[in-house]
């Protein structure tokens, strides 16, 4: 038979590896929670950046026409930053995205081309 104090050696030493391969475990499982957290961090950091530089370049694009446009209540042309009369159409190109496509609303088309409208 072994000594009492080899089996006191050996329990203490598999009590002593047991725990390290639990504490082992513990901090394996801790890190792989940690660096997932991590990627999602790192995720939702380059979705934020993303969405920074969508919004910095929609900000950018848009134009828009704010405050009094001085228009002429008869031509309806709009006097410009230079004081210089515009058309509408060419003043709205100018200072927006916008375009314009022309036609003729039917109250204009019975007052000037009333031949076509009968």
């Amino acid at each position: 038979p072994l000594p009492k104090w080899f089996w006191q050696g050996v329990g203490g030493t598999v009590a002593t590896l047991i725990f390290l391969t639990i504490l082992s475990l513990y901090f394996r499982r801790l890190n792989k929670r940690l660096k997932s957290e991590m990627t999602r961090r790192e995720q939702s950091e380059q979705e934020l950046l993303t969405s920074n530089r969508e919004l910095k370049l929609a900000l950018e694009e848009i134009q828009t026409l704010q405050g009094i446009l001085p228009i002429c209540s008869h031509c309806k042309k709009i006097r410009n930053d230079q004081g210089a009369w515009e058309q509408i159409e060419e003043y709205i190109s100018n200072h927006s995205e916008a375009d314009f496509s022309h036609g003729i609303c039917p109250d204009c088309m019975k007052k000037h081309y009333r031949t076509f409208t009968e």
